[in-house]
């Protein structure tokens, strides 16, 4: 298998995508656990830094793509995430 090359746009996509099938686990579970979308949109946010993928525009692509009855958890979940990446540039 060859090298392949992944523009940063590519990388964000795939980061939405993700957090999105996240939250849809999250709506499908009976016993939901806050902390699983926490986790989620921590380590997604984590591999976006590392691509040099703002977290400002991944969560707002992320907001738009998850349905609206799950913003309130989504939210909530992103507001208690560490702000340990507050020095970064935006």
């Amino acid at each position: 298998m060859g090298n392949s090359i992944y523009a940063r746009a590519d990388i964000r996509a795939t980061l939405v995508a993700l957090a999105v099938q996240s939250v849809a686990v999250y709506a499908a579970n009976e016993q939901r656990n806050a902390e699983y979308i926490r986790g989620t949109l921590d380590t997604i946010r984590a591999v976006g830094l590392a691509h040099q993928c703002r977290w400002p525009d991944v969560f707002a692509d992320i907001r738009a793509n998850v349905a609206p009855g799950y913003l309130g958890i989504l939210d909530a979940a992103a507001a208690e995430l560490p702000s340990g990446v507050a020095f970064l540039k935006s």
